[in-house]
């Protein structure tokens, strides 16, 4: 028998080879995962950066979105009135908004800072002051009520203590027949608050003590309380600033037959001014008005006449005052007609308000305070006659009325401004604030 003995060296070797392929597949692996993560990086990487960006999008807008809305609160309640302090917080989605309120010489300054994970956002808006006065509804009248027919339209609110009775004509709104006598029929797409509905199509909701014969888009609330009856010469104060403005600014007394007239064709510039007799603006004149004019008598506007607001008033608006305190049943009167057009400023909620004293109606049930008709137009031009019957007919177009009763017919409209809710003068106390700018600053 033979014993075959492996050599001792060749035992090393074996095992050798076979560790250095080990580590050349080690290697390789090493490799490979390093292409990749580098490959992973560089795949992953931009997206990463994409996917921050768009949280960081996501989360500035809402810093800008909240604090504009805290903005917007806090300015809301300046121009109602309401209780607010110099610094107001807000914390809304993750968002914190501080929001103060500084002095300025020419009115207020709001500055709303939205901070979403120092993401930061500041919206602010500058309030401009003046002499306010406030016509929150359309249409406002007192016990008279309101007539409204033959296609006439209403783009706004109704607010009434009379009743409300409408023939082939719509408002575009709510509408509030206040009182125990609170009466509606007739066409409105918004909520109507009335005792009695009657013969009526309604878009919404409806509030009463009686319905019969009609149609109500919303819910139906019988039962319900009436609503109160609301005062409509709120401006009786205000109006007395507006002449005495208007008397600060000097006295025309160029009267002749009791009438100062402009008849040329020509631009001309009036206010402030008090004109000591009736005024007459006709045939093709432009006028520009530079603050409230008060004619002591009648006013009459017509033949293709067009009133502006001075652009440098900015967004004030201006006052044209029929009032003859010695004569407020005979005259105190306005007539427009005939293609008469009206214009603010171009700023901001600057418009134009015919205000009229005459009181005939309280005597005679046709004394009318004023009469516009025939085309008189104008978005920027409001009504105000609380003593008296305003009628609107042959496609007369205005923003806002307020009288004691109203009459509307042929076509004639009403297309409400929401800045009418807080209109600023030139005079007075500096009772309101109209928003002057609005922006997001650094």
């Amino acid at each position: 028998r033979f014993l075959y003995c492996v050599p001792q060296a060749s035992m090393p070797f074996f095992f050798q080879q076979h560790k250095e392929k080990g580590q050349a597949v080690l290697i390789g692996v090493l490799f490979f995962v390093a292409g990749s993560v580098a490959v992973l990086s560089a795949i992953t990487s931009p997206i990463l950066r994409e996917t921050k960006a768009l949280s960081d999008w996501r989360g500035s807008r809402q810093s800008f979105y909240v604090g504009e809305g805290s903005a917007e609160d806090v300015t809301y309640r300046i121009l109602n009135a309401m209780p607010v302090s110099s610094s107001e917080t807000l914390s809304l989605l993750g968002v914190e908004v501080t929001t103060t309120i500084a002095d300025t010489s020419g009115g207020k300054q709001i500055t709303a800072v939205g901070n979403n994970g120092n993401l930061i956002r500041k919206n602010q808006i500058v309030l401009a002051s003046g002499s306010g006065a406030s016509f929150y509804y359309g249409l406002q009248t007192g016990a008279g009520g309101t007539n409204v027919a033959n296609g006439t339209k209403i783009y706004g609110n109704i607010y009434t203590n009379g009743i409300v009775f409408m023939n082939d004509a719509t408002i575009y709104g709510d509408v509030v027949s206040a009182g125990p006598n609170g009466y509606f029929s007739g066409n409105a797409t918004g909520t109507v608050y009335a005792h009695t509905i009657a013969n009526a199509t309604i878009g919404k909701d409806a509030y009463y003590q009686s319905i019969s014969n009609s149609t109500v888009g919303g819910t139906s609330h019988p039962g319900s309380a009436d609503q109160p009856i609301a005062s409509v010469d709120t401006l009786a104060t205000t109006v007395a600033e507006w002449e005495a403005s208007a008397l600060a600014g000097g006295t025309i007394s160029a009267c002749v037959n009791g009438v100062y007239t402009v008849t040329a064709d020509t631009v001309v510039t009036l206010g402030p001014v008090k004109i000591a007799c009736s005024l007459k603006v006709e045939n093709n004149v432009t006028v520009m008005l530079l603050g409230n004019v008060w004619a002591v008598g009648n006013i009459t506007l017509g033949n293709n006449v067009i009133v502006r607001v001075d652009p440098s008033l900015g967004g004030n608006s201006v006052a044209l005052i029929a009032d003859n305190p010695a004569d407020r049943i005979n005259s105190s009167t306005i007539i427009v007609s005939n293609n008469v057009s009206f214009y603010g400023s171009g700023s901001g909620s600057s418009s134009i308000v015919l205000v009229s004293k005459n009181n005939a109606l309280s005597i005679d049930e046709d004394g009318t305070a004023i009469n516009y008709s025939n085309n008189a137009a104008g978005t920027e031009v409001v009504l105000f006659a609380p003593e008296g019957l305003i009628n609107v007919s042959n496609g007369g177009t205005i923003s806002a009325l307020t009288a004691y009763k109203a009459n509307m017919s042929n076509n004639s409209e009403i297309r409400y401004k929401t800045g009418l809710v807080s209109t600023l003068f030139t005079s007075g106390p500096g009772g309101g604030y109209s928003i002057g700018s609005w922006k997001e600053v650094q």
